[in-house]
């Protein structure tokens, strides 16, 4: 089984990263952080690597880059206790100490330099050229979050804090609660020159229980804190990057039960077991004049998240075009060497 999630997402505060986090995580014993630019073959590192696990029998999580979901920028096998993970910016990832369980493997040895001078001030253009649609992709999300603040306000106008209270009671599974508690953050959406990525499966693969709240308003960033208290025991907490403060899924596979909040531009409510219209409940005590907002600033977000997308799309060109110009100069028999080992020493672990 292979688990699909995002460790990092462009956001209204520009990138989100929990990549350190999995220095938290007891499962991974060793953890390579891959160091190198456009092009050396990170991704497809890892890929070799994810698929290799898969054929010695091992669940992984692939995580997806959100500048390109069809990449990898990390890959976790917690049953052989080890990490892949692209170390380079944005998501720059430095353990706390050295050799301690985490080490650099250096993909950047295999360029050469003397290939890549011709083409060195063209490099620098489109690396100058790719911040500069990020800043606008920024700006785009962040004026879409206020629209997505109106929405919160006005629902909030009309639903009181115990209603809420009473609705975060009714969603607590009758069980008792784990023991051990420990919450692993995951960004199970992301924006991306594709288009917003809501990862489903992960949702599905790690609860058969779903519980979803249609919430077009954001009523779930003052629900689901209070659901995170109730409910107790480890979970995995799943953000999207509107609003990255507060999670939009609460995942607990021990009590194989999630609920997540699924809006127009984050659906995530098919097959779930019980839904609850949070939407229809606000709009039939908002007035005509309120109603009229809420279209008003809906619609607004939605072309202001497309514009942020349509920035996206052309940064990630002028990645691939970097990369075009980085792949000729890449010793790929020596990047392959490297993908060898790794596979040799995974192999090795599973049979200790």
């Amino acid at each position: 089984m292979s688990v699909v999630c995002f460790l990092g997402a462009t956001t209204p505060q520009g990138f989100r990263s929990f990549y350190d986090t999995l220095f938290q995580d007891p499962r991974l014993e060793r953890i390579l952080i891959l160091k190198g630019g456009a092009g050396c073959g990170k991704s497809t590192l890892m890929k070799a690597v994810g698929e290799e696990a898969e054929r010695l029998g091992l669940s992984t999580q692939r995580v997806l880059c959100s500048s390109d979901p069809d990449s990898l920028d990390g890959l976790l096998i917690p049953a052989a206790g080890l990490a892949l993970v692209d170390g380079t910016a944005p998501h720059v990832v430095e353990p706390p100490l050295c050799a301690c369980g985490a080490e650099y493997v250096d993909l950047g040895r295999y360029y050469d330099s003397r290939k890549l001078k011709p083409v060195q001030d063209a490099l620098f253009a489109l690396r100058e050229e790719n911040a500069r649609q990020y800043g606008l992709a920024t700006a785009c999300f962040r004026s879409a979050q206020s629209m997505s603040d109106v929405l919160l306000q006005l629902a909030q106008s009309v639903i009181t804090p115990q209603e809420l209270n009473t609705c975060a009671a009714l969603l607590v599974p009758q069980t008792e609660q784990q023991e051990e508690s420990r919450t692993v953050p995951r960004f199970l959406a992301a924006f991306t020159p594709k288009g917003i990525r809501v990862c489903r499966s992960a949702m599905e693969q790690l609860c058969t229980r779903r519980l979803a709240l249609l919430d077009d308003y954001g009523l779930h960033r003052q629900l689901f804190p209070q659901l995170q208290t109730l409910w107790g025991g480890s979970h995995l907490a799943g953000y999207e990057p509107l609003h990255p403060e507060v999670p939009f899924a609460l995942l607990f596979p021990g009590q194989d039960t999630a609920c997540v909040a699924s809006s127009r531009l984050f659906p995530c409510h098919r097959e779930a077991a019980c839904v609850c219209d949070l939407n229809t409940l606000v709009e039939r005590r908002l007035s005509a004049r309120q109603r009229e907002h809420a279209l008003a600033a809906q619609t607004h977000r939605a072309a202001l998240v497309n514009e942020g997308l349509s920035y996206l799309t052309q940064a990630k060109a002028l990645h691939d075009r970097m990369e075009q110009l980085y792949r000729p100069a890449v010793d790929f028999d020596g990047v392959t060497a490297v993908t060898e080992g790794i596979k040799k020493a995974l192999e090795q672990r599973v049979r200790l």
